[in-house]
């Protein structure tokens, strides 16, 4: 029998990280044992298995799905090692501008050092790379981020790499 990564799991490894899973809309990856990696790294649609075992606890738990044989987990879920240490969520600072003028903050409107802000090109540029550093979430900050013009452009940018915004720090006035 055909198995393949459900489309809401992505397997992965790091440096000290031997293996482990991402979730959507989780922002840490959870471990696996060496057993249910290795089970894992052959549910691609292309390795016959034996059902039963380790395989019916993935299927019970929603890790894998049944498939036809040449069915592949999406790009996302497809297993992939990257090179540096496990690192899953970063705070992404789009813009130093505000709207407001707090006397505690240093993100003051009157602050005009603190207001440059990433365009939305770099901004990209550095999702794809935080998405091939396995980054998974992000907390979206700034300043204000809501008054980044492209601050629903950049929402989706993060949502099209099968990242998400896990926390936004926002003063919710824009």
């Amino acid at each position: 029998m055909f198995y393949r990564l459900s489309d809401q799991i992505a397997l992965r490894s790091w440096m000290r990280v031997e293996g482990a899973y991402y979730q959507k809309g989780i922002p840490t990856a959870q471990p696996l044992t060496r057993r249910e990696f290795d089970t894992l790294k052959l549910c691609d649609g292309e390795h016959d298995l034996e059902p039963g075992g380790t395989l019916a606890s993935l299927a019970e738990r929603g890790l894998i799905l049944p498939c036809r044989q040449g069915e592949h987990p999406s790009e996302w879920s497809a297993y992939r090692h990257i090179e540096n240490r496990y690192f899953p969520q970063m705070n992404l600072m789009i813009t130093g501008k505000c709207n407001y003028n707090c006397l505690h903050c240093f993100n003051a409107a009157d602050n005009a050092p603190l207001m440059s802000e990433w365009t939305f090109e770099e901004l990209c540029r550095l999702l794809d790379q935080a998405r091939d550093c396995g980054i998974h979430a992000f907390t979206v900050t700034g300043g204000e981020p809501m008054v980044h013009k492209r601050f629903m452009d950049i929402l989706r940018e993060i949502h099209r790499r099968d990242m998400f915004v896990m926390e936004l720090n926002t003063n919710s006035f824009s």
